[in-house]
Order: C-alpha cells, then sequence, then structure tokens
C-alpha cells in the first residue's frame, strides 16, 4: 500500500502503555493499541467509519507518520490505520486532541494533500468536540477541497461509549474483554483527558430569557448558532452517561 511507502525511519507502533508527553498521544496510543489487539472492536469501530470486513482484514497501524522527499507536506498525521482483505484496501489518517484543544480545520486540509498523494481513503478527527454523527463535523472544511476523500469526526465520549457497549454486546474473547476493561478503566479517569460538556454559550442565559417572553427569538438572534451547537453537545453527552449506567444505546428523539 502506497501509505506505507517512503516512509521516515522514526516511527511509533501503539502501545497499550504509552510513554508519550502529550495527554492526546497517550490516548490515541491506547485506543489504537486496543484496535490493534481486538478484531472484534476493531471491525466494529472502522464499521461506523464506513468500512466493512476490518475484524478479518490483515491490518497494520502506526502513530506519528511522516514521509520523505520534496512532495510530500511536512505534516506528521497522529496516526494511519490500513486494512486489506483480497483486493479490498482502506486507509485513515488520524489527528486526535484531548482536553479542550480543538480540531484545526487548515491542519486537516494538509493531510488531504497528503492523502491524495499516499492513496490514503479517510481523515479521521478525535477530539471532546462532539459531532451529531462521523460525517457532520463539528469544524467547517470546504467540501470542494475535501473532494472524494472521507473526513469523519468522532468525540472521546462517544467513543467510550461505543467500547462500552462494546463490551456487552460483541462475542470477544476473554483476553480482548480484559484489554478493553483496562483501556475503560482509563478513559474514565479524570486525568486521561476526555472531558464531558459542562459550560453552555455566553448567549445562553439571553436565549432562555427571550424564550421566556412574548418576543421570543427568531434565526437573526445573534449566537442562536452557538447555541443550538452548545444544546446539541449537552443532549449528546447525557446520552452518552446514560448509555454507559444503563448498558444500553440511549438516543434523544425530537
Amino acid at each position: 500500500m502506497r501509505c506505507f511507502e517512503n516512509l521516515v525511519s522514526e516511527v511509533n507502533s501503539p502501545a497499550l502503555i504509552p510513554n508519550f508527553k502529550q495527554t492526546e498521544r497517550r490516548l490515541l496510543s491506547v485506543f489504537m493499541c486496543l484496535l490493534d489487539l481486538s478484531p472484534a472492536v476493531r471491525g466494529h469501530f472502522l464499521d461506523l467509519c464506513g468500512f466493512r470486513g476490518a475484524k478479518t482484514s490483515n491490518y497494520k497501524s502506526l502513530m506519528e507518520v511522516s514521509y520523505k522527499g520534496s512532495k510530500f507536506p511536512e505534516v506528521r498525521p497522529d496516526g494511519l490505520l490500513a486494512c486489506k482483505r483480497g483486493a479490498t484496501t482502506w486507509s485513515a489518517y488520524i489527528e486526535a486532541k484531548a482536553e479542550k484543544m480543538q480540531i484545526r480545520p487548515e491542519q486537516i486540509q494538509s493531510y488531504l494533500e497528503l492523502a491524495k498523494l499516499t492513496d490514503v481513503d479517510a481523515i479521521i478527527t478525535i477530539s471532546n468536540e462532539f459531532a451529531r454523527i462521523p460525517s457532520e463535523l463539528p469544524y467547517h472544511m470546504d467540501s470542494k477541497k475535501v473532494g472524494s476523500k472521507q473526513v469523519l469526526h468522532f468525540a472521546w465520549a462517544d467513543i467510550r461509549t461505543v467500547l462500552e457497549l462494546a463490551k456487552e454486546n460483541l462475542e470477544l474473547e476473554t483476553i480482548e474483554v480484559g484489554i478493553l476493561k483496562e483501556c475503560l478503566r482509563y478513559f474514565w479517569d479524570e486525568k486521561s483527558g476526555i472531558t464531558t460538556y459542562d459550560t453552555m454559550p455566553e448567549k445562553w442565559p439571553a436565549f432562555v430569557e427571550a424564550s421566556s417572553t412574548t418576543l421570543g427569538f427568531n434565526a437573526n438572534v445573534k449566537g442562536l448558532s452557538e447555541v443550538i451547537y452548545g444544546w446539541e453537545q449537552e443532549r449528546r453527552d447525557i446520552c452518552s452517561k446514560l448509555t454507559r449506567d444503563a448498558g444500553t444505546r440511549f438516543k434523544f428523539v425530537i
């Protein structure tokens, strides 16, 4: 696969006990190592990304990849994963953030340029920003520049919920269950870098006040889009917590 050609030698394999200093690198290392070690979890997660068959495909992953040669942009995606099953291949670069750090669209654009040169199919971003579905990004990307590539986004809290449900619903080997439980224990630790939504936008009090009067509000109200986005974040966060506590998927329906 072209994405593994021309790599610089200083690349890392995901580790279950990582020694990265950056919080987001540690989180991603544990998650990617889990995908390495559990075919069932890997198959389930990559199915959410749109690739079926990952459970039984040949699979390889690396962290902090960069390429030799002047034709390649000087960027270093946090992760690279690739699947090959017969003549079918699928690969993705991963960019991860933690705590209050947000995904930067210009960085993802540079990864898209790299993906075109290396035949990588998708860019997966992971942060504490929520998205209603993976294809609806919490940041803006020009669709013309994205082209035929996929750009997908997951919140760490959503990934944590996916893993909680996988523990209950997937057919896992005993060793897979043990590894998954240890990963989840780390993901639920308050020092892991995974945060939940706890602050509504600045315009929220004014929005609530306007909603309680006969004046109401309309689409031209300043800050309305931020309020709607904040409310959606709050709903997703509540669903994530309820899913963990009840062991079944919760979903708000309007």
